[in-house]
């Protein structure tokens, strides 16, 4: 009995020294982690020995130069799309260089999905958003109209990339064009940039109409991918081949609306070249708003110092200025109105171009020669 008593005793003495403590597990909601938005990396190719400047433009000072075939690391552009900034701080110029992105697939594109119902041709289609349907054209691309040379191989590049898809719409500035049409980026789930894969394909071209054009700078690089694979528009063409001419009673509001690129036909006269060489065409006339749209369709940049646009009927000139990049179209705004609409503009106080009789636009070279007209 009095071991028993003493064993009780211990046992208290030692529970006042260690007293026993219970660990009660509290229930803690497990937080889900916040989606990343899709990482995205930016290498450049060098496609010819080129110089690297100080900030966007030849006025910078020469800081460097990398040779063709040169990998970079491509961090952030102008506001123009046309100059490129590189992770040391420097710069070159988008058009020396071919831009590859790479999307992780691992989460949906930023933007407004959408689920693709028609594919109204090449740059085009209709989407429904939350059971409503709206009509979307493609932002910096512009393909064949109805009637002219690729069109349908346009339209089946199109539908081959989205038909059926949910896509992601992403805006730029303009929320639509004059027809109520959204303009759009255009993604599918995988991180595939659709309008600049159009243009690598060969089936549309680079069409630039600002203030949208924060992308110019990669879909310009597609193009070049484009233009030096010599695929689609940029193919060698049949000598039967040759640009749909529009009628000027027939141009249509559509085809005001997208200027339509033609594959250079074999037969065409070859554009007298400045030093910098190219090749310069007439893509679209629209007599309404007074204006001509032009393209390079060459590998190089080309002044314009000494080029003429001409309305033949009224026998008016607007002397050019400028330069015009590998693949890009330039608007031509005719009257002075127009000044703050982008592009390149005429000056003139009334309109040029006559809407009634044939007026065709005439584009010519330094020197007075003709090297491409539009009715």
């Amino acid at each position: 009995m009095k071991r028993l008593i003493w064993l009780t005793a211990l046992v208290f003495v030692l529970s006042l020294s260690h007293p026993f403590t219970v660990s009660l597990a509290q229930s803690t909601p497990t937080r889900t982690p916040t989606p990343t938005a899709t990482p995205q990396t930016q290498t450049a190719t060098v496609l010819r020995n080129a110089n690297l400047r100080a900030g966007p433009g030849t006025t910078f000072a020469i800081v460097g130069s990398v040779r063709t075939g040169d990998k970079l690391t491509v961090v952030s552009q102008n506001a123009a799309g046309d100059w490129l900034e590189l992770a040391d701080g420097k710069w070159i110029a988008a058009f020396l260089v071919r831009v590859e992105v790479t999307t992780s697939p691992a989460t949906p594109p930023a933007g407004q999905a959408a689920q693709v119902t028609n594919i109204v041709d090449g740059d085009t289609i209709n989407v429904q958003i939350n059971g409503q349907t709206y009509r979307v054209r493609y932002i910096l691309v512009n393909t064949p109209e109805r009637g002219q040379p690729f069109y349908s191989e346009a339209t089946e590049a199109n539908r081959k990339l989205v038909a059926g898809k949910t896509v992601y719409l992403i805006k730029d500035v303009s929320e639509t064009d004059r027809y109520g049409r959204l303009l759009r980026y255009i993604y599918l789930a995988d991180g595939t940039f659709v309008n600049a894969e159009l243009v690598r394909q060969g089936f549309a071209q680079l069409a630039t109409f600002p203030p949208d054009v924060a992308k110019e700078a990669e879909i310009r690089a597609a193009q070049q991918e484009a233009v030096s694979a010599g695929v689609g528009l940029w193919a060698t063409t049949p000598a039967t081949a040759q640009p749909t001419r529009q009628p000027a009673t027939a141009t249509t509001a559509a085809q005001a609306a997208t200027p339509t690129p033609q594959p250079p036909a074999a037969t065409a006269t070859p554009t007298p070249a400045p030093a910098t060489g190219g090749t310069l065409r007439i893509i679209a006339l629209d007599k309404g708003d007074e204006y001509t749209d032009i393209v390079n369709e060459g590998s190089a940049a080309v002044s314009l110092a000494g080029w003429v646009l001409r309305s033949e009927k009224g026998n008016q000139d607007c002397p050019l200025s400028g330069t015009i990049e590998p693949g890009q179209t330039l608007r031509i705004w005719a009257m002075a109105k127009d000044a703050g609409r982008g592009g390149f503009n005429c000056g003139f106080r009334s309109n040029i171009w006559n809407n009634n009789e044939p007026d065709p636009a005439v584009l010519l070279a330094p020197g007075g020669a003709e090297v491409s007209r539009y009715e």
